[in-house]
């Protein structure tokens, strides 16, 4: 039997009021431009071309007004934020179908990825969604994306090796949810494709003065949850508002598994995903359709073959095997993360670091010259991208957070930033500005710390 490609949803009814008696008499709509692969008619059965192209442009004008007030209706259900950004992709879409010549066959283009296949697995987008996530991906910030089969996690023995041997510390929401991290079609009913995008933050090296705090490089510029979230979603949008979830970080799903997955790429030794292009300094973001996506090609080889600078750089030991982190003992962890205090042996490995650690990322060959540019978001901001460390000592908790709010810095706490800010002006020799701190703190425990440090 031939495998009927149908409009799906609110777009069929729309069709079949549209076309009327005309719509009912069409054995199946296997004319989707963009080379969709078609079934070959049954014997006896008229194909599409047979039974349209008599029609002419009423048929084309109809279909035109169909496609047009079926994006309308989609764009109605998506938050207000995004309908903009769907609106001008839309009347892009109404402009090249009018410039695109072939009759009715070379402009039935029910698109916005509203048709589906009618129970069968192949997918009547294949071919045109890798074509359209090419020129989606760039247009929203992203350098490279890639595709994955959506299943269960084929390591997923290291991921729950790595909290069983407690590597995760205090971060229990790593080990919240596993089923929903371990199969991304639990977060998505019918989930058929993992689509990975990657973000750059390689902006050159921000100075650290004397006096001053040192800032993980990512956290420099403005917070890249919100601005790639709103990107993902997007992107998202244009596949379908049922069809597709967007997460960046902050959900149940394993970033780096899908990121070597899709070929999008490499994993370092140091855990960190990785790219000879691009270097580790990018951001991944994931959605998860219902579509299908052709899988891209795998990462080719292991990029870090005959190199362990990164596990010698570690200061603190965390980098317990190539590819395996102990979080505990990560200066990233330990200030950003950690909410406690820091236990002294690692205090001096901190130098100035005030939030996160690059240092084995300094120290990969592939990031002393990335071909790829930072995004925009990610240009270093001061007061942040290198605060003194007198001003992180004294500000008042509002003050923090205003200043803090519109960057990844805001994930530590105050308290958290005032205890890193004592440890850098010890290491850094500012014996003053702690002697300044302890005569007016602003908290008991960071008041003994002070005395600690001033001790030591």
């Amino acid at each position: 039997m031939p495998r009927p490609w149908r409009p799906c949803g609110p777009l069929q009814d729309n069709v079949e009021t549209a076309l009327g008696a005309r719509g009912r008499e069409f054995a199946h709509l296997d004319a989707v431009d963009a080379g969709v692969r078609r079934p070959a008619p049954a014997p006896g059965e008229q194909t599409f071309d047979a039974l349209v192209r008599p029609l002419g442009e009423d048929l084309d004008a109809t279909v035109r007004q169909v496609a047009h007030a079926a994006r309308k209706a989609q764009a109605a259900r998506l938050p207000p934020r995004f309908r903009a950004e769907k609106d001008a992709l839309d009347e892009a879409e109404d402009a090249r179908m009018d410039s695109t010549g072939g009759g009715c066959h070379g402009k039935l283009q029910l698109t916005f990825y509203n048709l589906s296949p009618a129970g069968v697995e192949d997918s009547a987008v294949d071919l045109r969604l890798s074509a359209d996530l090419d020129a989606l991906a760039p247009r929203h910030g992203f350098f490279a994306w890639g595709a994955a089969d959506a299943g269960e996690v084929a390591d997923r023995g290291r991921y729950l090796d790595f909290l069983a041997r407690g590597y995760h510390g205090g971060m229990a929401y790593l080990a919240r949810n596993q089923e929903l991290r371990i199969d991304p079609r639990r977060l998505l009913p019918g989930a058929r494709s993992v689509l990975v995008f990657l973000r750059s933050y390689a902006w050159p090296a921000w100075p650290v003065p004397r006096g001053h705090g040192r800032v993980a490089a990512y956290a420099r510029g403005k917070d890249y949850h919100r601005s790639m979230r709103n990107d993902l979603r997007a992107i998202a949008a244009r596949l379908g508002a049922d069809r597709a979830r967007a997460f960046v970080d902050t959900g149940p799903v394993l970033e780096r598994y899908w990121a070597r997955a899709s070929g999008a790429a490499a994993v370092g030794k140091n855990g960190l995903c990785l790219r000879p292009d691009a270097g580790s300094r990018f951001f991944i973001g994931i959605i998860v359709t219902t579509l299908h996506c052709p899988p891209s090609e795998p990462a080719p080889g292991d990029p870090c073959a005959g190199c362990d600078l990164c596990l010698r750089s570690c200061p603190t030991g965390a980098l317990v095997a190539p590819r395996v982190l102990d979080a505990t003992r990560c200066l990233s962890y330990l200030t950003i993360e950690h909410r406690g205090a820091i236990p002294p042996e690692f205090r001096a490995a901190m130098g100035v670091a005030v939030f996160g650690c690059d240092r084995c990322q300094d120290v990969c060959p592939y990031n002393r010259a990335p071909l790829i540019a930072g995004h925009e978001d990610a240009r270093p901001r001061p007061p942040l991208a290198a605060p003194p460390l007198a001003d992180l000592l004294f500000w008042n908790e509002p003050t923090f957070h205003a200043i803090a709010a519109q960057g990844a810095v805001a994930r530590a706490s105050w308290r958290g930033i005032q205890r890193n800010a004592l440890i850098a002006a010890a290491n850094s020799g500012d014996r003053a500005l702690v002697e300044a701190y302890a005569r007016r703190p602003s908290d008991p425990t960071l008041a003994a710390l002070a005395a600690e440090l001033l001790a030591s």
